[in-house]
């Protein structure tokens, strides 16, 4: 016989609009108002970002889903690790307004604020109001990691924000649905699609997200009893179809053979940062999670929310459901991720919501053990020191960061270099332009490079050439200065002509190009 066991309140949109919205709204001005600031120069723009801007611009540009290169597009070149779900929109922007650093990164912020919405609609169902408004202030300290943090990471043009605010879309569709026992089908396809828009925006969520999700279908049907196999099955379903529908896309774009040999790329790439079982990736995620500073106030966190998932209630399975998305990204993440701080992204920045609850127990007396009149103010001496410190790392990495010397050089290549000149370079923030043919190594050298780098090995000189593609000219930066790849070619075969920042341009010798202006 089917044990039924007591609903949590329902959740009406009326019901996120109280006296506490004006204080969210205010939040969020705030938010956004730091996200603006000093962009785009903090952060520089960098090798990432570059993949995923030099796309976009290729497509407002070419027409070509691509990333542009000196020996012809690399179609569907799977170092474009951002889906088309966020570099589509961006293209749309370089269209409208212009191609450039700051366009793109307005569009991730207008993700960011999605993303802070729904952020604090969940909160208030899992830890209540005024507590939400704690977690939301949390999410926007950060943590000394500013690739583990909200606000650093909204002020990129990468994918996890907007992949955060996909799923967090999604969650908030297919809740009160399931608490509804909603027979309409409508809830549960509009959640999957957001899901699937997540899977294809981001390959940490592809992998984690679909296990996540199976996790809590069992749980349910072994436990709380609160959802129906067809409010797991249908949204995964529509989720896992958004997938293939973006797969045989990539085949309609590329072709069947190209489709394949990016496929064997992609794979290689995943073998070496998302799927590899290696003691130096596990000590890279621990000292992630050292910097982070997340074992000290995620983990007591998470032990938080595991408490509250014990009841066997609807309330219970609601927390379940964000703890398995944390903790299957985290068990991903500390077992068979390279361990890079960004891959800790997704945890710490829900980890928060339970933060939150945790301290409004003490404040509100538990444990028992601790006198009422000492909770409130542990809990606020608390929460003031987390939101002090963390802000302080936050407010520094902004306003302390020195000129990188991109716009300079940029500005540079555009009025002092002949068009069409061959530039090799691996600094990929560079090439959005279309006046120069930047060549970079292809995405199999990026790999090899990452073996040697993540093992603490010094990569062969003669591991990748940088003249055999010709160049008039050879641009370094930040990504020479970590690989050396350019290093020993600077030295024997040009000469520096320009220097800004962390970037300098050298001449080739012995080319056939013509002289600067």
């Amino acid at each position: 016989m089917t044990k039924h066991y007591p609903q949590a309140p329902r959740h009406r949109l009326s019901s996120y609009l109280n006296w506490e919205s004006p204080i969210f709204v205010g939040l969020l001005l705030a938010a956004l108002g730091i996200m603006l600031i000093r962009q785009p120069a903090a952060p520089w723009p960098w090798f990432d970002e570059g993949l995923n801007v030099s796309a976009a611009a290729a497509i407002a540009r070419d027409g070509v889903y691509a990333l542009p290169d000196a020996q012809g597009f690399r179609v569907l070149d799977p170092a474009i690790q951002t889906g088309p779900t966020v570099i589509v929109p961006i293209a749309v922007a370089f269209q409208a307004f212009g191609v450039g650093f700051l366009q793109a990164r307005l569009v991730i912020i207008g993700f960011a604020l999605v993303a802070l919405v729904g952020y604090w609609l969940l909160a208030q169902r899992l830890v209540g109001r005024r507590a939400s408004l704690l977690a939301v202030a949390f999410l926007l300290a950060g943590s000394p990691e500013p690739m583990a943090s909200f606000i650093p990471m909204s002020r990129q043009v990468l994918g996890e924000v907007p992949s955060l605010a996909y799923l967090l879309l999604g969650v908030l569709i297919w809740l009160p649905a399931v608490q509804r026992q909603s027979t309409k089908l409508t809830p549960f396809i509009l959640a999957g699609l957001a899901w699937g828009i997540a899977l294809i925006t981001k390959s940490q969520v592809l992998l984690t997200f679909p296990a996540a999700l199976a996790a809590v279908a069992a749980f349910d049907r072994l436990y709380y009893r609160q959802a129906r196999w067809r409010d797991f099955v249908l949204p995964m379903a529509v989720a896992i179809g958004c997938v293939a529908v973006w797969y045989l896309a990539q085949i309609a774009i590329a072709g069947p053979d190209l489709f394949q040999r990016n496929a064997a790329l992609l794979r290689e790439g995943m073998q070496l940062h998302v799927l590899g079982i290696e003691p130096a990736h596990w000590r890279n995620a621990l000292r992630s999670i050292w910097r982070t500073g997340f074992w000290l106030w995620g983990a007591p966190a998470l032990g938080w929310g595991v408490w509250q998932a014990r009841q066997r209630s609807f309330s219970g399975l609601q927390h379940a459901v964000l703890l398995s998305i944390a903790l299957a990204m985290l068990g991903w993440f500390m077992s068979l991720s390279i361990g890079w701080e960004r891959y800790i992204f997704f945890p710490a920045v829900l980890a928060p919501i339970w933060l939150a609850g945790l301290l409004r127990s003490i404040a509100n007396g538990l444990p028992a053990s601790l006198p009422q009149k000492i909770g409130p103010p542990v809990a606020a001496f608390l929460s003031t020191i987390f939101i002090a410190i963390h802000s302080a790392y936050l407010l520094y990495g902004i306003f302390a960061l020195p000129d990188s010397g991109y716009h300079t050089m940029r500005a540079f290549l555009q009025t002092s270099v002949p068009d069409r000149s061959v530039i090799a370079s691996w600094e990929w923030e560079l090439s959005l332009d279309g006046n120069h043919a930047f060549h970079h190594p292809p995405t199999e050298i990026t790999n090899l490079y990452t073996v040697y780098i993540q093992s603490g090995r010094v990569p062969p000189p003669d591991l990748y050439d940088p003249l055999a593609a010709e160049p008039d000219y050879i641009l370094v930066g930040n990504f020479n200065a970590l690989t050396g790849a350019y290093t020993t070619t600077v030295q024997e075969h040009a000469e520096l002509v320009a220097s800004f920042g962390v970037y300098q341009l050298f001449q080739v010798h012995d080319q056939s190009t013509q002289s600067l202006q």
